[in-house]
């Protein structure tokens, strides 16, 4: 799982208007879909759950040098991350981007586990481990419960799905839009 916390200030990626860093993630996107599209796979959902969820785990980080900038950067107010997968009481329980965990931002895909009476504020990062432990009900963090149908509903959809929605995330911040 590619993880990373940004800090501007060392980094000094200030100059960068968001504008341009989200044109160049969608047209960097479009290309690549582009090529993708000529692999019949990208547009099938395999039929176990699983391996379409570890399938779409490997696509997500492939992708993350493309999309960091535009997650992580400094003037993105409103589109930090974005819903994959949400559980039956409608919060988002699987998300892509940003994430602040005890007070630190972190990047990458996170499960958030809880329930709306009882909701839990860190979010886990996603790894295979942790899709193999929700998928199974084994080796499980500390206060998370087996939750296959999360881990179904990730891995029921394409990576051409997953594509299609982060530029359609990212698009409306580019000079595309």
């Amino acid at each position: 799982m590619v993880r990373e916390v940004y800090d501007w200030l060392k980094k000094g990626d200030f100059e960068e208007g968001f504008s341009l860093i989200a044109s160049e993630t969608v047209s960097s996107l479009e290309k690549l879909k582009q090529d993708l599209e000529k692999y019949s796979q990208i547009k099938k959902v395999l039929p176990n759950p699983f391996d379409q969820t570890t399938r779409n785990l490997m696509l997500l980080n492939s992708l993350s040098k493309t999309v960091v900038g535009f997650f992580t950067h400094n003037d993105n107010s409103t589109t930090r991350s974005m819903d994959l997968a949400t559980g039956r009481s409608g919060h988002t329980k699987i998300a892509y981007g940003v994430q602040g965990i005890d007070g630190v931002y972190s990047y990458g895909l996170f499960y958030i586990p809880g329930t709306l009476k009882n909701p839990q504020t860190n979010p886990i990062p996603l790894n295979k481990e942790l899709i193999n432990a929700l998928w199974t009900g084994k080796n499980l963090p500390s206060g998370v419960k087996r939750y296959k149908t999360i881990i179904s509903r990730l891995g029921g959809i394409s990576q051409m799905d997953i594509m299609n929605q982060i530029i359609s995330t990212i698009k409306p911040s580019s000079r595309f839009a």
